[in-house]
Parts: structure tokens; sequence; C-alpha cells
């Protein structure tokens, strides 16, 4: 938090206090942002799945399934795993070992 905003600075007033707060971003490293949010959404696509079941449906990873679950196992993560029980630095992780040329 950089600073607390009362709730009196807002009307009508919320029950609630608010923050004020910086977001930097990380350096990843160059990839490509496009298909890796598209990655991640792919991932995101069937809610409460696990993620396993939700991204070989995305036809640029159907045929991937093990490498999925092999890099899955590199992090140290079950193939039972569901897409928010990711960091994002797992899915850096993944992303950039299933789109290795």
């Amino acid at each position: 938090n950089c600073f607390l905003i009362s709730r009196n600075c807002f009307l009508p007033r919320p029950n609630v206090d608010s923050s004020f707060i910086e977001a930097k971003r990380k350096k990843v490293g160059p990839i490509d942002t496009n298909a890796f949010f598209s990655f991640v959404d792919s991932c995101f696509a069937h809610r409460r799945k696990k993620l396993i079941n939700s991204l070989p449906k995305d036809p640029v990873y159907q045929d991937k399934v093990n490498e999925v679950i092999s890099y899955l196992r590199l992090l140290g993560k079950d193939e039972s795993v569901r897409a928010e029980e990711l960091s994002v630095d797992d899915y850096l992780a993944l992303f950039k070992g299933l789109n290795k040329s």
C-alpha cells in the first residue's frame, strides 16, 4: 500500500476504506505476450477444471498433454492441479517450456 483513502472521500460513501497501490511490471524476458495471454486464457477457459483437462481443448496444446504433465512435475505440481493454483512464475515456466523452438 502506498497510502489509505478514507471512505469519507467518496460520494456516495462506501462501507469500506480504500488503498492506493503501486504495481510494477515484472521483467519476464523476450516472450510473445499475446501468445502468453492466450495460453493463460486457455488454462482458465473451463472453470474449476484440472489444467490437463482445460489446456488440451486449445488446438495449439491439444497434443501436448504429456508435456504439460512433465513440466508440471518439474514445477513440483501434481497433474491434478487447477489453473487457479499456479503462480505467474509457474505459468511463465510452463509457457516457455511448451513453446520452446
